[in-house]
């Protein structure tokens, strides 16, 4: 298994347990995420990682492993599913659903240059309530954690 430090700009193509690194998401305080393919079940994840000078402190990782059993809590759609809360040389991580995105926002540009009819505006409506139903959900784990809510990953 290949060795890794977060401190480098990328761990494409490098092996973390019995994940294959693909590409990076996103990343903030909080940590990095990364997509990264399970390779004995031929699926995408993705891999969130603490920063490294939050890796070894205590507090930090008290809140890593509460961000994700309160998620793991969680049952709905647009939540992803947490898979595994796992670590590899030191280094821990939380393996979670891959759920692409843009598929709203591709909604949206195709929509612009024609009319929305009723029903497609209704569903997206529906959509964007149960979005910010879940955001509210979220921000109220997050206050329960503690946790810092980074929406590049989160």
């Amino acid at each position: 298994m290949a060795s890794h430090t977060l401190g480098q700009d990328t761990l494409d193509g490098q092996t973390i347990s019995h994940y294959r690194i693909v590409e990076k998401l996103g990343g903030g305080g909080m940590g990095v995420v990364y997509k990264a393919e399970d390779l004995p079940l031929h699926r995408f994840v993705a891999l969130k990682f603490l920063p490294p000078e939050a890796a070894h402190d205590p507090t930090s990782l008290a809140r890593f492993q509460r961000e994700a059993q309160a998620a793991s809590g969680l049952n709905h759609p647009n939540i992803c599913t947490i898979y595994e809360i796992g670590q590899q040389k030191g280094q821990p991580f939380i393996a979670m659903e891959y759920l692409e995105s843009g598929k709203i926002r591709t909604c949206a540009v195709t929509s612009a240059t024609r009319d929305l009819d009723f029903v497609l505006a209704s569903e997206l409506s529906c959509h964007i309530v149960k979005a910010l139903c879940l955001l509210a959900t979220f921000l109220r784990l997050c206050a329960l954690c503690g946790c810092a809510c980074e929406p590049s990953y989160a």
